[in-house]
């Protein structure tokens, strides 16, 4: 038997909750928004929602989607440590999937 050692923390989350349900709209509303597609240095698609237009950019390789009878899905994890512990799908018409997008959220069972 080897020897095991846990360290716990505790922490007064009460302002992280209360800023987060004073902030909730826009965590909800961010997914999209302020989102180009660059192709030849053209913009040829962008969202709608430009609310994070005057915010600082990220810049990434575009990597297209395939069409399933005209929805784009895409596939997001979410992993803690080393072990991917849930899995959504998001998918839409457009090649930005949004906060209205079609979604199905998967949790991974042990």
């Amino acid at each position: 038997m080897s020897a095991q050692l846990t360290q716990v923390i505790e922490v007064d989350m009460t302002n992280v909750v209360r800023w987060r349900e004073a902030n909730n709209t826009a965590f909800k509303a961010r997914e999209g928004a302020s989102i180009s597609i660059v192709e030849g240095g053209e913009i040829t698609e962008a969202s709608p929602n430009t609310d994070y237009d005057q915010h600082p950019r990220i810049v990434q390789a575009y990597a297209p989607l395939s069409d399933f009878d005209g929805f784009k899905p895409i596939v997001g994890s979410w992993i803690v440590g080393d072990a991917c512990v849930g899995m959504g799908l998001r998918e839409d018409k457009s090649r930005i999937t949004q906060d209205l997008s079609r979604f199905k959220p998967h949790f991974i069972a042990d």
